[in-house]
C-alpha cells in the first residue's frame, strides 16, 4: 500500500502519524507516543495569532506578537482514557504575558478547544514540583475559561495547512 504523503493536508499527516505510534506503541516497538502536538500548536497560535515563532532556544515564550507580546503555547492531546493524565508540560518560567492552551482530539489532531489566557490568571494556579523545578497546570474548564477562546481560529488556521 503505497501513500503519496505529498498529498495530505498537514492534519491528515498527523492524524497517520499518530495512528502509527499507537500501532508501534502496541507492537512494543517504542514506550511512549511523543508526537508533534507541541510543535503543532505553535504553529497555529502564530498563524492565528499574526505573531512569529521564537527560535528553539527561547525557553520562555514560543510565539512574539507584532506588539511584543510574549506567548507560551502548552498543547495537550485530550485522551478521555487517562484523564490523570491530562496536565500541560511544564512551565519553567513566567516571563510571558500570555499561555495558549491547546488541546487536540488524540485521533485526529483536530482543535477541540484553545484559550489564551493572562499569565497573571495562570500562576497562581500553577503548582510547584521541587522534583521537577517547575511549575504545572491542569487544563481544566475553569481555567480555560478565564482566558479569551480561540478554537475558531485555530481551527480556521489548521484548514490553511
Amino acid at each position: 500500500m503505497a501513500i503519496n504523503l505529498a498529498e495530505l493536508r498537514v492534519q491528515e499527516l498527523l492524524e497517520l502519524s499518530r495512528g502509527t505510534l499507537n500501532e508501534l506503541r502496541a507492537r512494543k516497538v517504542v514506550r511512549t507516543a511523543n508526537s508533534p502536538a507541541g510543535d503543532w500548536a505553535e504553529l497555529l497560535v502564530a498563524a492565528a495569532s499574526g505573531g512569529t515563532l521564537a527560535p528553539n532556544n527561547v525557553k520562555s515564550y514560543d510565539v512574539l506578537c507584532v506588539d511584543g507580546k510574549k506567548i507560551q503555547v502548552k498543547a495537550r492531546m485530550l485522551d478521555p482514557e487517562h484523564v490523570g493524565s491530562n496536565t500541560l508540560s511544564a512551565i519553567r518560567t513566567w516571563d510571558f504575558d500570555e499561555l495558549f492552551v491547546v488541546l487536540f482530539d488524540p485521533g485526529t489532531f483536530e482543535v477541540l478547544a484553545a484559550a489564551s489566557i493572562p499569565v497573571a490568571d495562570v500562576e497562581p494556579r500553577a503548582r510547584y514540583s521541587k522534583h521537577a523545578n517547575a511549575w504545572t497546570v491542569r487544563p481544566t474548564r475553569d481555567l480555560l475559561e478565564l482566558g479569551t477562546d480561540w478554537t475558531a481560529q485555530l481551527r480556521d488556521a489548521a484548514s490553511t495547512y
